[in-house]
């Protein structure tokens, strides 16, 4: 799971208390501003904007999360908890060079080979994210600056992208079900501006005979200057 900030990637509930905690320190108050969903057989893929009012003003964070349901209880299986940035400030930020480097991730690898391969060629190439991206209707995303992509919105979306991607370390991948998994990666996205590196949670589900992407969730890992 991934917080707020580049040195928050972590396994666990506890990870996850701490990153929040940290990252909603004198939390006066909090409203969910939007939140979209998506199902496939017990398991469920949520997307929320959430404002909150810190000491330091009103801050919007997404979340997006991956809960399944395991002998009549819920269980968060992937988490991913971010401020978006506006473009213009990560690309100062990485002009500048003090754009954060997101903590290193080591590979774990799933059981399924298939799987393993198709989640390494998603985030491996711009096309073969692309190609791993599902059109379905509660196919959903983030980007880094907080837009929200939608259905076959999110394809078109990305398919527009002039950029490159790569992997920049390693990629953690868990199979929850027999057509679903998570996994997470820091992706190194290079365009003319240059290169940043975002973290990504994606939900692959499998249909069609193949593994495709139904939730990403790409951020910029803070502390960034300039950025609120």
């Amino acid at each position: 799971m991934f917080g707020v900030d580049a040195t928050e990637a972590g396994v666990g509930a506890d990870a996850a208390l701490t990153f929040m905690k940290h990252d909603l320190a004198g939390m006066r108050s909090a409203a969910r501003k939007h939140m979209w969903t998506g199902d496939a057989g017990t398991a469920r893929w949520t997307a929320e904007q959430i404002e909150v009012e810190l000491p330091r003003g009103k801050r919007t964070f997404s979340l997006s999360q991956l809960i399944d349901k395991d002998h009549d209880r819920y269980t968060v299986r992937a988490w991913h908890w971010s401020r978006p940035v506006a473009d213009s400030v990560a690309y100062a930020a990485m002009k500048s060079g003090t754009l954060p480097e997101p903590t290193q991730l080591a590979d774990a690898a799933p059981t399924d080979p298939e799987l393993e391969d198709a989640v390494h060629a998603a985030f491996a190439s711009h096309a073969g994210y692309v190609a791993a991206l599902s059109t379905r209707a509660d196919a959903f995303s983030f980007g880094s600056a907080g837009e929200t992509m939608q259905g076959e919105k999110v394809k078109q979306a990305f398919q527009r992208m002039n950029a490159e991607f790569s992997l920049h370390d390693g990629v953690r991948v868990e199979q929850v079900g027999t057509d679903l998994a998570w996994a997470v990666a820091n992706v190194d996205f290079k365009n003319k501006a240059g290169t940043e590196t975002f973290r990504v949670l994606a939900v692959f589900v499998h249909e069609g005979g193949a593994w495709k992407i139904a939730l990403g969730h790409w951020s910029n890992g803070f502390p960034i200057r300039g950025a609120p």
